[in-house]
């Protein structure tokens, strides 16, 4: 039975159509490196890839949350170890004002306390993109106030009840006019961070795992009480109460205590955060590494697979020129 000729060219175009296409498509995956463009082309395949998307995304937004961790810890554990410097140099300088009868030098030691407690108020005040490192959970304020001295104000003693209305203490303490050398200086400090330990902002970590990254507010609470044992030191200067200075050594060694405790803890937690980091960017590799064998090409092998269509192509359409031409002949007769 002969092939009709119209048949037997249908078959031939189809043939190279089919063959045309595969080039065309081994074309595009060389140019993208992938092997499907679209999810139609492979269901599962995209499902699977999708998944793993979904999965890195969660990785990157609990990497950003331990970088942001990181860089509250970090901010903390810099300002503690400069308000450690700053506690050595008081301790110094309340030593030697103790050792001190001359009132000109007295004052001058009490100016240098003065001026240790100005550098340690901003380190206090410390924040990371916004975030006041010892406000706890008031990390959006600065978590140390200070009221200055003004003409005509009261002397206020650091080791007397202080009434919360006014910052002052009540009128039976018997206040004291303060002296003109202490006029504009800072005359107490106020914590306005968190109130209670464990309210601290946290960060979401892990599914399951939160950090916080600020210290303790315990001890951002102690320091506000540090820095007023720095004013009660340099107003003790000032006034030349000896017997003030020698009993206040030991509170300032105190508060090193709780710098040297907090500067441990944020250590701790920084080499933490970091090993999660670590964890979390081998995870995210792996995840990585199989969205790549999922959807990467061989290109060593796709390459030999687009010379063998295109061979296989241009055969195809040789071969066909001639079969046409013959057929067009058989018919013919």
């Amino acid at each position: 039975m002969r092939i009709s000729y119209n048949q037997n060219n249908n078959q031939l175009i189809g043939q190279l159509s089919r063959l045309n296409q595969e080039q065309n498509r081994l074309q595009i995956q060389l140019s993208s490196g992938q092997r499907i463009q679209s999810a139609a082309e492979a269901p599962a395949t995209a499902d699977r890839v999708m998944g793993i998307s979904s999965r890195k995304g969660q990785l990157q937004a609990l990497s950003n949350n331990l970088n942001q961790a990181r860089g509250v810890a970090e901010g903390a554990l810099f300002a503690m170890e400069q308000l450690k410097s700053v506690a050595d140099k008081a301790i110094g300088s309340l030593q030697r004002m103790a050792e001190m009868t001359d009132a000109t030098e007295l004052a001058g030691q009490a100016s240098q306390m003065d001026q240790l407690l100005e550098q340690a108020i901003p380190l206090g005040n410390t924040d990371v993109d916004g975030q006041y490192v010892f406000g706890g959970g008031h990390a959006s304020v600065p978590p140390y106030t200070v009221v200055r001295y003004q003409a005509g104000d009261v002397l206020v003693d650091a080791t007397q009840p202080v009434d919360p209305a006014t910052g002052l203490p009540p009128a039976q303490s018997g206040p004291v006019t303060v002296p003109d050398e202490l006029v504009g200086r800072i005359a107490f400090v106020r914590f306005t961070g968190t109130a209670q330990a464990g309210q601290e902002l946290t960060y979401r970590v892990g599914e399951r795992s939160e950090l916080s990254p600020f210290p303790d507010v315990t001890a951002s609470q102690e320091q506000a009480a540090y820095f007023n044992r720095m004013i009660a030191a340099r107003d003790a200067g000032f006034q030349e109460d000896h017997a003030a200075l020698e009993g206040m050594a030991d509170s300032l060694d105190d508060g090193q205590e709780a710098l040297n405790l907090g500067m441990l803890e944020t250590g701790t937690l920084i080499n933490g955060i970091e090993t999660l980091e670590g964890i979390n960017a081998s995870r995210f590799q792996q995840l990585e590494d199989t969205v790549s064998k999922e959807l990467d090409i061989d290109l060593a092998e796709t390459i030999v697979r687009f010379r063998n269509s295109q061979s296989a192509y241009e055969a195809a359409l040789s071969s066909s020129s001639r079969i046409m031409g013959l057929s067009l002949l058989d018919y013919l007769r």
